[in-house]
């Protein structure tokens, strides 16, 4: 193999590399936020690709020699690291639906802030519990969690190696699918719980007496009680969220797996 054929491989290899952090980097918690420049992306895709560029070409993948199952080729490639960020992000939108739910049952709904990271609008309880999700999550290295991950992905499913079958589907359909449901009701039970002991409390007191005017009452009490509960479930809430980030690491590589 001559100087410009090897260069050329070098080349070609590295594009799918890139593609594969790309994909990652466009749904990756943390690294899509809005606020990031799609330069900065870029380059830290790039930078990545370029670091791992020698361990995956000493594996020598077969690349293909059209251009039509070459663009197919980094289109799969960043449907890899497209899916890992994905499976990370099911984790944050867990802890949003928490927050929505109980915004909704202590009036709230109205109340929305724009996300800096989606630059979309979402609930005020929502925002604050992904946020609070996203300090926790760089406590905990997930950040590096997720480049690690995507890094070692190339031992399991090399350049073109990847399978997308249906024990991929189901994993991510059902089961990830699944933990967001479950944990978005751990994250909200403290404060739903305490509301609906304050609806009850407050549908007695409207029989009890009537002479009272609950739905004035109850507005500002609901949203207090929904108010203290959250904060003292705060600690709760790091706890769960630590385990939610370790089941992560669990369900990250069995995705990884699951493509090779």
């Amino acid at each position: 193999m001559d100087l410009v054929d090897w260069t050329l491989r070098q080349f070609l290899l590295f594009v799918l590399l890139l593609f594969r952090m790309a994909g990652l980097f466009v749904i990756a918690p943390l690294f899509r936020s809005a606020g990031i420049p799609p330069q900065a992306l870029i380059g830290l895709a790039a930078l990545t690709a370029v670091l791992v560029m020698p361990a995956v070409a000493r594996m020598d993948p077969a690349l293909p020699t059209e251009l039509g199952g070459y663009t197919v080729a980094a289109l799969a490639e960043g449907v890899v690291g497209y899916l890992i960020g994905f499976s990370a992000e099911l984790v944050f939108s867990g802890a949003q639906l928490a927050g929505l739910y109980v915004g909704q049952q202590m009036g709230l709904t109205i109340a929305s802030v724009i996300d800096p990271i989606s630059n979309e609008q979402q609930s005020v309880l929502g925002q604050f519990k992904f946020l609070f999700a996203m300090l926790i999550f760089l406590t905990v290295n997930g950040h590096h969690l997720l480049i690690a991950v995507v890094v070692d992905s190339f031992r399991v499913v090399p350049p073109l190696g990847c399978r997308f079958g249906e024990a991929l589907g189901r994993h991510v359909a059902y089961q990830q699918f699944t933990e967001m449901m479950e944990a978005s009701v751990r994250l909200s039970a403290p404060a739903l719980v305490a509301l609906l002991m304050a609806t009850v409390a407050m549908a007695l007191l409207a029989r009890t007496v009537p002479e009272v005017n609950i739905f004035i009452i109850g507005f500002g009490l609901r949203v207090l009680i929904g108010i203290v509960f959250v904060m003292l479930s705060l600690p709760l809430l790091g706890r769960l969220l630590r385990a939610s980030f370790d089941l992560l690491e669990t369900d990250l590589r069995q995705v990884v797996r699951l493509m090779g």
